[in-house]
């Protein structure tokens, strides 16, 4: 698995890209420190649409999961649109 550091100043981010990484996301997420505690799946309607069933399976590992659709644009990408 290969990993890509997006570098937007402080609102950087990494992103793991690989064959099969959704089969090792429960794995991933437990090494990481989830300072709310368990994983937050943000994504359009039709992606979430497409994987919402293997994300829910993979996911199923930890006591809560919040999945959350928003509109698909780059106006929607933000904290103000997350917190409605």
């Amino acid at each position: 698995m290969k990993k890509v550091t997006l570098d937007l100043k402080e609102r950087s981010y990494e992103v793991l890209i690989g064959r099969g990484a959704s089969r090792d996301l429960s794995n991933i997420l437990n090494r990481l420190d989830l300072s709310c505690g368990y994983p937050v799946v943000i994504s359009n309607p039709l992606i979430y649409k497409i994987y919402r069933s293997l994300l829910r399976d993979i996911l199923s590992t930890f006591k809560d999961t919040l999945f959350l659709s928003i509109p698909d644009s780059e106006r929607s990408k933000s904290c103000h649109t997350i917190s409605r």
